[in-house]
């Protein structure tokens, strides 16, 4: 064999040896990342979309949610110009109350609501 390919052949087996040890670390990096302050914000938007789009709300604007100092708050509004309001108490909201035009659409859990839609 020449020099050439023994050297091509150590320089093919380091590489893949490199590849593999970073493969192994991803699996600990992932485990590593810590939920983003967002976490909350995130399911509340995805969980009062759910809603509005099982109960056939024509939506103009997609409601987009706010944290405030103890509560969160989401605004949109419907094709027919009604206002859309979602609200939820605390840092850790367990659940959510969603208006349209001044009338309860819905009363209840964010985590049921996530849970059915990835059902689906």
């Amino acid at each position: 064999m020449s020099r050439g390919a023994l050297s091509c052949g150590a320089v093919l087996v380091t590489s893949a040896a490199l590849f593999l040890s970073g493969c192994a670390n991803i699996g600990t990096e992932i485990s590593t990342l810590k939920p983003v302050a967002g976490d909350k914000l995130t399911g509340l938007n995805i969980a009062v979309n759910d809603v509005l789009l099982a109960k056939g709300v024509n939506v103009l604007v997609a409601p987009v949610c706010t944290f405030g100092t103890d509560s969160y708050s989401c605004a949109g509004k419907t094709v027919d110009n009604q206002r859309i309001e979602a609200t939820a108490q605390g840092a850790e909201p367990e659940t959510m109350t969603i208006t349209v035009g001044g009338k309860k659409l819905f009363e209840g859990d964010i985590s049921d609501v996530l849970t059915e839609a990835g059902q689906r």
